[in-house]
């Protein structure tokens, strides 16, 4: 059974909408949520570098990585206790990349 290593939640929190000048891609947003969850993580201990960042920023760029069961199960308690995160729910890669997820 594959493992569920996707994040998919709602939020108003995060820009969605509005590209920005330094974008690469004008659809590709995520960079104030990866600062706000590398800045969640700090406060839990976590120590956060600048590839941190650029890790953070690929994961919500669309690129798959490995990351870790500790860091999976970190990245769950931030999402799962903030205000900020609605309808959190994780579920395996190939469901996510094949647009599984957008039904549910």
């Amino acid at each position: 059974m594959p493992m569920n290593t996707v994040a998919v939640f709602e939020s108003e929190a995060f820009n969605h909408t509005e590209p920005k000048d330094d974008f690469i891609n004008l659809c590709c947003f995520g960079d104030d949520l990866a600062r706000w969850l590398m800045g969640e993580l700090a406060q839990r201990g976590f120590r956060i570098d600048e590839r941190a960042c650029g890790l953070l920023l690929s994961l919500f760029g669309g690129r798959h990585r490995n990351v870790g069961r500790s860091g999976l199960a970190a990245i769950e308690d931030v999402l799962s206790r903030s205000a900020r995160v609605e309808n959190l729910r994780w579920v395996p890669w190939k469901e996510f990349r094949d647009g599984g997820v957008l039904a549910a």
